[in-house]
């Protein structure tokens, strides 16, 4: 543990793997798969969220566009269809995401996040203040024409989230005013990247198509996801948020 701890960076698990990119300068994720599965792993992470039960619902996703669409805008497409479809809707989504992806924006962060490493102005690390000293961010796409899959969590800002429990949900997001200004909408993704693999030609199962990446594609990278990230095709696991509730 003490090893660990000044050097722990992006995690996330999916597909009954663990990708961990530590903070030890070398920006080099460790990829890990059990010999014997058992199926217990099965949550997928985004380092401090996880998603619990099984998706809502399964889309299926192509894009008229050759260069695809942000992530961004796929889940602005997502929260306007939920709040006109789905009496569930509280205003959060969790995705699951299998995706063909043009374009790969990623960033990482630069320190573990102890307490020996907290900012001396009193403030969250992602405050506005402190992003730089504490996060690296893509200009320019990391990785083009890869599969991902994909993980995350994202709130719509026109929503009301006062059902949601407060405290926790500003540890995910930092629901200040010098973050969210402008925003119509805040997203927490992570994103595990493989050599492109043959895209299923219609719906199939996302547990077995995300094991079949995992399986068989070679492992590329991990990252947070910029919303800016493109997708040209993908297969979706939608839930619908019903609450946010802190493990013990």
């Amino acid at each position: 543990m003490d090893d660990y701890y000044p050097v722990m960076g992006e995690m996330m698990t999916i597909g009954g793997t663990m990708v961990w990119l530590p903070t030890d300068g070398n920006d080099t994720p460790d990829f890990l798969i059990p010999k014997a599965d058992t199926g217990r792993v099965k949550v997928r992470t985004g380092f401090n969220v996880s998603l619990n039960g099984k998706p809502n619902e399964l889309l299926y996703f192509v894009s008229d566009q050759p260069q695809g669409v942000s992530l961004g805008e796929i889940y602005g497409a997502l929260f306007r269809l939920a709040s006109l479809r789905r009496p569930d809707y509280k205003g959060a989504l969790g995705l699951a995401i299998c995706a063909e992806m043009p374009a790969v924006f990623g960033s990482g962060i630069l320190k573990s996040p102890i307490r020996e490493f907290a900012p001396a102005n009193g403030k969250m690390v992602t405050d506005s203040e402190n992003m730089t000293q504490w996060f690296e961010s893509d200009k320019e796409p990391r990785h083009s024409g890869v599969t991902g899959l994909i993980c995350g969590i994202g709130i719509s800002l026109q929503a009301d989230l006062s059902l949601f429990d407060q405290e926790i949900l500003n540890r995910i997001f930092y629901l200040h005013p010098a973050n969210t200004g402008g925003k119509n909408q805040m997203l927490h993704n992570h994103g595990v990247f493989f050599s492109l693999q043959p895209f299923p030609d219609k719906a199939v199962n996302l547990e077995n198509q995300i094991k079949q990446v995992v399986d068989q594609g070679d492992f590329i990278d991990m990252r947070h996801l910029l919303d800016a990230s493109t997708i040209k095709r993908g297969l979706i696991g939608i839930s619908y948020l019903q609450g946010l509730k802190q493990d013990v």
